[in-house]
């Protein structure tokens, strides 16, 4: 296989030098400026011979598709000129042998709403409970017997459960998207989604944990050998 692949979502990164110097200055995490770790391991698996393998490294920066013009041309060109400088600046040109741009739809095309589930930069957050039961209260006088906490806990379900079709959509594309591209690759490098937990109800973790779980598994289905990394804390993790 002739590629080790790092996959890059431009919209989750500056590429800005200045804060990439400050935060070194500062000793603070630099994950939102560039993804160091990703191409770090990547270089790693790059140089060694225990994987007897002569996979070379390639990225693929996944731009929003209002952002590209003809062949695939990132129209932002301040931030490519930012991208390319700060790969030149840390050095990254000398090993890195291709790099591409690869358009995806962005996520408002798959009409999340701003409390469902995610937000903008694809952090899954936890502001549904799913499966909570109604409050105990009164009739409200409908023949039915149908109180409006009933119809209430209907409604969100409906609207969670779309939401969550529209969550596993999304991660489809991006699999596919991948699949399309990896028939020559060794590996592959991805950031880990994020996750934001809800510090006051731990029912509604449980909930969006099992979406998020699921997103993982529709994300990584099919793909080669593939590393989920997580940078933006003092720890890194690989998965």
């Amino acid at each position: 296989n002739k590629w080790i692949d790092v996959w890059i979502f431009a919209d989750r990164y500056s590429f800005s030098e200045q804060e990439l110097e400050n935060h070194r200055i500062q000793q603070r995490n630099m994950d939102h400026v560039f993804p160091m770790l990703l191409l770090q391991f990547a270089h790693i698996l790059s140089i060694n011979k225990v994987w007897k393998t002569s996979a070379q490294i390639r990225v693929l920066l996944l731009v929003q598709k209002k952002q590209c013009g003809a062949d695939n041309e990132w129209l932002d060109v301040e931030k490519k000129e930012m991208f390319h400088g700060i790969v030149h600046k840390l050095r990254l040109d000398d090993y890195i042998k291709h790099i591409e741009i690869v358009p995806i739809v962005d996520m408002e095309s798959y009409c999340f709403q701003r409390n469902a589930w995610m937000d903008s930069s694809g952090s899954f957050l936890s502001e549904y409970t799913p499966h909570r039961q109604p409050s105990d209260a009164s009739n409200d006088g409908d023949d039915d017997g149908k109180t409006a906490d009933d119809e209430t806990t209907k409604s969100n379900a409906f609207d969670v459960k779309i939401t969550e079709g529209k969550i596993a959509k999304y991660f489809e594309d991006i699999n596919n998207i991948i699949r399309y591209k990896s028939d020559e690759t060794y590996f592959t490098f991805l950031a880990l989604p994020d996750f934001k937990m809800h510090l006051n109800d731990s029912a509604v973790n449980i909930d969006t944990s099992l979406v998020y779980l699921q997103s993982l598994q529709i994300l990584t289905n099919g793909l080669p050998p593939t590393a989920l990394v997580k940078c933006a804390q003092s720890v890194p993790v690989i998965s």
